[in-house]
C-alpha cells in the first residue's frame, strides 16, 4: 500500500470518530495521472486548522494555524514509514483539538 492509500485508509477509518469530536475532515487526491501524485488531508476544529499535503514519493508539507493569523509550516522530507506517518497524523489531530 502506497503512502496516499495509507492516508486515505486512516481518514476513512477515523472520519466518524473525528466527527464525533467535532473535528471536520476533508481528504482529496490530486493529479492521479502524474509521475508523483499527491493528496491533502485537512482537519479543523473551531479556530484550529491543520493540513497535510503528501506526495507518493514520501515527501510532505504540514501546515497548522488559525485563520487570519500566522500559519506554521513544516517540510517533511520522508513520511512513508508507518511510524512517521502515524506521528504526523497524531500531531494533526492534537493541534486541531487543543491548538498546540
Amino acid at each position: 500500500m502506497d503512502l496516499l492509500d495509507q492516508i486515505e485508509r486512516w481518514w476513512r477509518s477515523n472520519e466518524a470518530g473525528l466527527r464525533g469530536l467535532s473535528i471536520e475532515t476533508t481528504f482529496q487526491r490530486w493529479h492521479p495521472d502524474s509521475l508523483n501524485p499527491s493528496c491533502s488531508l485537512n482537519l479543523s476544529f473551531r479556530e484550529n486548522e491543520a493540513e497535510l499535503l503528501a506526495w507518493q514519493s514520501g515527501m510532505a508539507e504540514l501546515g497548522k494555524g488559525h485563520p487570519g493569523r500566522t500559519v506554521e509550516q513544516r517540510h517533511i522530507p520522508e513520511i512513508s514509514d508507518t511510524k512517521d506517518l502515524e506521528a504526523v497524523l497524531f500531531e494533526l489531530v492534537g493541534f486541531c483539538k487543543h491548538g498546540r
